[in-house]
């Protein structure tokens, strides 16, 4: 269950297409994640020490994620904080 009183769902996702990784800031992975129905910013916080050199554009990757909204200046997107990552099986 979701909502108030419970944490965020943990989303998983199978075989997307790394658009764009690199990492950023201190230490944190920040990765471009899409599939034929779309694509989405990913942010793996303390991820960026890892090695996570397959995580090249083009590249297939599993992932387990929390989704999060993000309102700005009027705009809304959403982004996809990482929580696991590894080369598709």
């Amino acid at each position: 269950p979701s909502g108030a009183g419970n944490g965020r769902a943990l989303v998983s996702s199978r075989r997307g297409t790394v658009g764009d990784g690199r990492n950023v800031g201190e230490g944190h992975l920040r990765v471009w994640l899409g599939d034929p129905t779309g694509s989405c910013s990913a942010i793996g916080f303390g991820m960026g020490t890892e090695d996570h050199g397959y995580a090249r554009q083009g590249a297939l990757v599993d992932c387990a994620y929390v989704l999060s909204r993000n309102d700005r200046g009027g705009a809304t997107s959403y982004e996809m904080g990482l929580k696991a990552l590894r080369p598709a099986v």
